[in-house]
């Protein structure tokens, strides 16, 4: 996912006009001995002790700085901050907004490449020229390249880098950055953070003067920003303190998103909501404002949208306004869409078919171009594709003309998918065994992939597993051969599971017991296991007492569990 950032708009050369007439060189004299007094007084008043500037529109240095401002500053009004800053913005070099520093922005915006950008920021950016025009644009299109996989190792390695974060911290000390400089630094960071060393004082910096900015930012750089949060929460959590103030914003900025802002922004929410809860309060607004844009979206906007209304809907329901629109366009874009727009907007349906049951009109479409793009799928991709198609089954019944697309897929990539992949697509797998028999073909990849993954799978996968295996026994005898592992890992994690997870466990050995004999190790831990759980649900207790009952000649122990679980449900009974 890849935010939309403008280059343009940085600092461009206009025409200023005809020259005027020329003034007799008496009068001009006069004149300019009256300016200069005029902003010697208006210096004065303003507490200036500084050099006089010259040339036009000249700006800071820090060299000429008339306030000391540092990174434990006290927090300041915007309104006395920006006064601040356009004081300062008048007492500035010549040089640093003159013709040389256009040249130098022109050379930094044509570079070809990063290594030609480093060698420009290098010579200039302890000099005199250099600006936060140029440390912006420098940032942009060295992110750019980044993300066009063009930066090189020796690029990563530059010295060059550590100085320009140096002169980032010193220009944002002293408000000299913008809040299209700071939106455009941190959205680059986003995009450099692990592909090179030395940035992280570069986001703290940024993050800790994002709250003075937002009020000025437009709404691209609004999205940008709540983009980049969202990619750097996890290495740099820091960045969540920028949240709360790019969230409250939005919505006043919402009108002026294109498509991929308010994509871009939603997704976002999405992926902050747990770690920055107060990126709900802008989902109104984008929600409201997409059903407007969806026409001009793109095949990811609108995958990534209704993906984020799936995460979403359960934190922020008003989400779910957008997904009629999103689901009416993705028919007219699903042959543009990405094996992984394919994948999610399909995850993103079983997810939503509940609550939004308009997201069904788009599952056909999306079902018959997977076949064409599956071998372009990753492993998660797959099962994530085939889970859906289970959940959507009787919804959208449609959806299993993907199936046998996926299932013969699967066991090329069986050796790269992660614990919660095989035991996902096992369970699709004992699900749509009678609907989409086809799905039979991958089962024996994911059988003897598991013993190999069982020791990182979490207790649902692995109760998940032993269930699916005991469903699909009769159909496709080879799942046994991933039984014993199962049980044996369930015997160290009995303690961390579900009641539900241990219901499904016993009835699940107990469908095994003759096929796999194994699984009666395991019977002893789960009961004992059970018989001091409280609080059951009727389904649970009722799924328990049937294992009990087919266990009770191969394993006798577990009708010590009997009196508790009749105890359970005689309470639940009188409480009707």
């Amino acid at each position: 996912m890849v935010a939309k950032h403008h280059e343009s708009g940085l600092l461009e050369a206009g025409n200023f006009g005809e020259r005027p007439a020329e003034i007799p060189r008496s009068c001009l004299a006069r004149i300019l001995v009256l300016s200069w007094s005029i902003i010697f007084v208006f210096d004065s008043l303003a507490g200036g002790s500084r050099a006089f500037c010259t040339g036009y529109a000249c700006w800071p240095q820090s060299s000429c700085a008339t306030l000391a401002v540092h990174l434990n500053r006290p927090k300041l009004p915007p309104r006395t901050i920006r006064a601040v800053r356009e004081r300062r913005r008048g007492t500035s070099n010549s040089k640093n907004r003159g013709p040389d520093s256009r040249v130098l922005l022109s050379k930094i915006s044509n570079a070809g490449s990063a290594a030609a950008i480093l060698k420009l920021v290098g010579r200039e950016v302890d000099g005199e020229v250099f600006n936060d025009f140029h440390l912006s644009a420098a940032f942009t299109r060295l992110a750019r390249f980044s993300r066009q996989r063009k930066i090189r190792r020796t690029d990563a390695g530059s010295p060059v880098w550590l100085r320009l974060v140096a002169r980032l911290q010193t220009m944002l000390q002293e408000d000299m950055v913008d809040a299209r400089g700071v939106a455009n630094v941190f959205w680059a960071n986003a995009e450099l953070h692990g592909k090179v060393v030395g940035l992280l004082p570069c986001v703290k910096s940024t993050v800790e003067y994002m709250p003075d900015k937002v009020e000025e930012m437009k709404p691209q750089e609004l999205s940008n920003s709540l983009w980049a949060a969202a990619k750097l929460q996890d290495e740099s959590p820091e960045v969540l303190t920028a949240v709360p103030a790019i969230s409250q914003h939005i919505p006043d900025k919402v009108d002026g998103m294109k498509p991929q802002e308010l994509s871009n922004s939603l997704w976002a929410a999405a992926k902050l909501q747990d770690a920055a809860p107060e990126v709900k309060k802008c989902v109104h607004a984008i929600s409201q404002r997409i059903p407007d844009k969806a026409e001009m979206m793109q095949p990811q906007h609108l995958s990534n949208s209704l993906w984020a209304a799936a995460k979403l809907q359960d934190a922020a329901p008003e989400v779910k306004k957008c997904v009629l629109a999103i689901s009416q366009r993705i028919p007219g874009k699903v042959k543009e869409m990405q094996p992984q727009h394919l994948s999610n907007s399909l995850w993103a349906a079983a997810k939503l078919q509940d609550e939004a049951s308009e997201v069904l009109t788009a599952v056909p479409a999306i079902s018959r171009h997977i076949p064409d793009k599956v071998d372009g799928m990753e492993p998660q991709g797959l099962a994530n594709s085939l889970w859906a198609a289970a959940k959507l089954q009787d919804a959208a019944p449609k959806v299993k003309k993907c199936v046998p697309a996926i299932s013969q897929r699967i066991p090329d990539k069986i050796e790269e998918m992660q614990p919660q992949d095989l035991s996902n697509s096992l369970w699709a797998a004992s699900k749509l065994q009678g609907a989409a028999p086809d799905v039979l073909t991958a089962v024996p990849a994911m059988s003897g992939r598991v013993p190999h993954k069982v020791h990182d799978m979490l207790p649902w996968h692995l109760s998940s597993c032993l269930l699916s295996a005991a469903e699909l026994k009769d159909v496709a005898p080879e799942v046994l051969s991933a039984v014993p592992a199962v049980v044996q890992q369930i015997s160290h994690t009995a303690d961390d599971m579900t009641s539900h997870q241990l219901s499904n466990s016993l009835l699940a050995a107990a469908t095994l017991q003759n096929a796999a004999p194994e699984v009666l190790n395991v019977v002893p831990i789960i009961t004992e296991r059970i018989v001091h759980l409280k609080g059951m649900n009727s389904q649970d207790l009722s799924d328990n007492l049937a294992a009990i009952a087919l266990l009770r000649t191969a394993s006798p122990g577990a009708l010590a569990a009997v009196p508790v679980l009749v105890n359970q449900i005689s309470a639940q009974v009188a409480l009707m």
